[in-house]
């Protein structure tokens, strides 16, 4: 579990460390806030991005996959060492996001969060899609340079058409 922390550089306290269980008993991903608004991002089957994030990040991580919630001030940003072709598409990106914005947390910008990746997959998640979920359609938004996730134009975007595996 440790090394999968690595994955994300700001510093935890275990009082931030309140996790729920998704419909796979491997993944750890935070709740996301009643105060927020995120059922715009909800994905096809009822998932939450946090859920969403975890799966998709559970290909490259072995099946178990842990993402830690965050406060603000906080924003979730990945560990070079662990950077990969999971962690480096703006699909995963948009979907972490998404996570930390249903928290009500700021997210880095696409440029700071791909900065040690060697390939970058924009727009594509280069992994098949774990069975267990469905990428909603906003994940895909183009994402380059500077610019971050943006949620207007994910709500636009909409859930449909999403990518499951077939």
């Amino acid at each position: 579990m440790f090394l999968l922390l690595a994955l994300f550089t700001t510093v935890w306290s275990t009082s931030l460390w309140w996790h729920v269980r998704c419909e796979d008993p491997s993944l750890n991903v935070p709740a996301c806030s009643s105060q927020f608004d995120y059922q715009w991002s909800v994905n096809s089957k009822g998932q939450s991005p946090c859920q969403v994030s975890g799966y998709l990040g559970s290909v490259c991580f072995g099946g178990a996959f842990s993402i830690p919630a965050v406060t603000p001030g906080e924003y979730y940003s990945l560990g070079s060492e662990l950077q990969n072709n999971c962690t480096c598409s703006t699909v995963y990106y948009s979907a972490l996001s998404a996570c930390a914005s249903c928290q009500g947390v700021s997210y880095t910008t696409w440029a700071d969060f791909s900065t040690n990746c060697s390939t970058v997959f924009l727009s594509v998640y280069p992994q098949t899609i774990p069975s267990g979920t469905a990428v909603p359609h906003w994940a895909y938004q183009a994402i380059t340079g500077s610019a971050t996730f943006n949620t207007t134009l994910a709500q636009e975007a909409g859930v449909y058409p999403h990518l499951q595996q077939q």
